[in-house]
């Protein structure tokens, strides 16, 4: 399969990446060896748009593509055919929304080539935000670190658009 994965290696690039002191790497990278690994294969499904989240993801080797399906009413249209928004490069978070707000996923995650994720269970996922000690305080500062670049790439988008003012529909008749 594949070659083993210095996890220590994995949470100082994950700190780092997120703006936080890898002086803690260690800590990290013990909570990361108690988590069950997956190894993907290109095409493979890690999570569908609308299913519960019981799970909380770390991509730890390869690429995730981030598809949103077409939404009709309250739900989305699965049909395999989703809209590619983002790619995912190790190491990410991903599903970490959904497991704050107890929402549906709002996207497919779907392999790129071979990848590897860590999975952090529900169970788990709430005992690490609750406790105190380092492990849990390793991974609370990741997830806010996280949360917080998604909420500045949002706000930049947005200010994009507001620049750019809003799409003006396209006259087809005219030559």
């Amino acid at each position: 399969m594949s070659r083993p994965l210095d996890l220590d290696a994995v949470a100082q690039r994950l700190l780092a990446k997120h703006g936080l002191p890898t002086g803690r790497a260690v800590v990290l990278g013990r909570t990361l060896r108690t988590l069950p690994r997956t190894e993907l294969l290109d095409g493979e499904i890690v999570c569908e748009q609308g299913e519960p989240a019981g799970t909380l993801g770390i991509l730890t080797r390869g690429r995730l593509e981030v598809r949103i399906n077409r939404v009709s009413g309250a739900r989305a249209l699965v049909d395999g055919s989703g809209t590619p928004v983002a790619e995912l490069q190790a190491p990410a978070l991903f599903g970490h929304m959904s497991m704050i707000d107890g929402a549906e996923r709002s996207a497919t995650c779907v392999a790129l080539g071979r990848a590897q994720i860590l999975s952090v269970s529900a169970d788990r996922f709430r005992r690490l935000v609750d406790a105190s000690g380092a492990e849990a305080e390793v991974f609370r500062m990741l997830l806010w670190a996280c949360m917080f670049d998604q909420l500045a790439a949002g706000t930049s988008q947005i200010r994009d658009l507001l620049r750019t003012g809003p799409l003006q529909p396209t006259d087809v008749t005219s030559g």
